[in-house]
């Protein structure tokens, strides 16, 4: 299916979903999760950032480690726009 099918979404929001290496420790898990949310809101369009470290227990959950971030209104995010 070509895009056209699809109808454009501006829901302001972002997941970004970073895989690790099998055996990753719970902890280093939560460090690296600390650190990628302060790293994310840094960016001026984005309002909040939630992290979830874990996974859940049931065969749809692929991912080790995800992350959710919201971003701000677009009217919001022209004003603080880094040039």
């Amino acid at each position: 299916l070509g895009s056209e099918f699809m109808p454009p979404l501006g829901e302001g929001t972002l997941l970004y979903m970073p895989t690790a290496l099998p055996g990753l420790s719970y902890g280093k898990a939560a460090q690296l999760l600390q650190q990628t949310d302060r790293l994310l809101k840094t960016v001026p369009e984005v309002a909040t950032v939630f992290g979830k470290a874990g996974r859940a227990h049931t065969a749809t959950d692929p991912a080790p480690i995800n992350m959710f971030e919201t971003t701000s209104p677009s009217s919001r995010a022209a004003s603080g726009r880094r040039a």
